[in-house]
């Protein structure tokens, strides 16, 4: 069951990565394709891009993108298009994926700072505080002497030789 829960995310993950590109092409106003012969030309494209081994298969998707798409986008608009593309399927991923790590970490460290009680400032912690502070002072006084004579050393009074 779990199985086929994940692989059908993985499915629609996929188609609709895939399927920028058809909304991108829309967007241009153009509609002589189909649906289906863009997203079969992405696939082959996402096939024969993804056996690059560059990161993000940097220069192969927009090599191929160039290539394959060359007959479905006017000249004058498949440098857009494809700069559009790749940066809905490619860049912007990197940016959210940005977003994120900054986010994790902020919770992260002040999770850490309430568990470690640093940087924490209640009004019931002023309470604390102030009970402590004043238990402090309390035993600094008892062990403050209580005359002189606990300050100054014992005179001598055998004084007869």
């Amino acid at each position: 069951m779990q199985f086929a829960m994940i692989f059908e995310m993985s499915f629609i993950e996929i188609l609709a990565l895939q399927s920028v590109i058809y909304f991108v092409y829309r967007g241009f106003g153009l509609n002589q394709y189909s649906y289906l012969q863009i997203i079969t030309l992405q696939f082959l494209l996402y096939i024969v891009a993804s056996s690059t081994p560059l990161p993000g298969d940097s220069g192969a998707q927009e090599g191929g993108f160039y290539y394959y798409f060359a007959k479905f986008f006017p000249q004058s608009t498949i440098f857009a298009a494809l700069i559009l593309w790749r940066f809905i399927t490619f860049y912007l991923q990197i940016f959210m994926g940005f977003i994120a790590v900054i986010i994790d970490q902020a919770i992260g460290k002040r999770e850490q700072k309430q568990e470690s009680g640093i940087g924490i400032h209640t009004d019931d912690d002023d309470e604390d505080f102030d009970k402590d502070d004043k238990a402090k002072n309390e035993q600094q006084e008892n062990d403050l002497p209580r005359d002189e004579s606990e300050i100054l050393p014992a005179e001598d009074t055998d004084k007869s030789s």
